[in-house]
């Protein structure tokens, strides 16, 4: 998917048409055409969330009960932790717990793809305890009786669902990838970084890629010297 896949889909046709010895009309002008969204297509580096703020929203989420602030902080720790993308998030209903994590099953996977099973660890980062982790996760569980049939975790609130501690009431409506992001920039408003920042550079792959970098910088390098 995205703006390179047609380029992507021709490698991989050339690559089985030369292994499998196929005679794919790859030299038609129609799939040679699929080679300039490669030559087309600017990569944009992704800016990645640095640990400050990360320990920012743990703190508010250790100092507070406010249960809209606590639904906007699961928005931050879901794809960081569970390496989930919003979107899936609201596809998801939670199945079961173990000693170690959550289990959610996602009903509907990327560009309408099949459904899986996802796992939320029960670990800690920085300054956020397991105990702030489950207070945010039990936030989620609260939905009340719906009549709606789809699955989805996150709940809208007001009056304005991107402004979490100015809110005052729940919505029995799922908030949208946009809405999750703008909460979680406003978060980073209030002490103790107070930080004005542009949500473009929020963005929820930076979250995702977050705990696998740290990971990847701990993890010893048994090949170097």
């Amino acid at each position: 998917t995205g703006d390179t896949a047609g380029a992507g889909a021709l490698e991989g046709l050339r690559r089985m048409s030369t292994a499998l010895g196929l005679n794919y009309p790859l030299t038609e002008k129609a799939v040679k055409d699929w080679e300039r969204e490669k030559l087309l297509h600017k990569v944009t580096q992704q800016i990645p969330i640095e640990v400050p703020i990360i320990a920012h929203i743990a703190y508010i989420m250790k100092t507070t009960d406010n249960p809209f602030v606590l639904s906007t902080g699961a928005t931050l720790w879901l794809p960081m932790v569970g390496m989930i993308r919003d979107a899936h998030t609201q596809r998801s209903e939670f199945v079961s717990e173990t000693e170690h994590a959550y289990i959610f099953y996602c009903e509907e996977g990327k560009d309408h793809g099949k459904p899986f099973h996802w796992v939320l660890p029960k670990i800690s980062v920085g300054d956020s305890s397991s105990a702030s982790a489950g207070k945010m996760f039990a936030q989620l569980r609260k939905h009340p009786d719906r009549d709606d049939p789809r699955r989805w975790l996150v709940r809208q609130f007001g009056l304005c669902t991107t402004k979490p501690f100015e809110a005052t009431e729940w919505r029995n409506a799922p908030m949208s990838s946009h809405q999750m992001a703008e909460a979680r920039v406003y978060l980073l408003s209030f002490p103790p970084l107070s930080l004005l920042m542009d949500g473009s550079k929020f963005s929820q792959y930076s979250i995702r890629r977050i705990l696998a970098g740290l990971i990847d910088i701990m993890t010893p390098r048994f090949n170097e010297t």
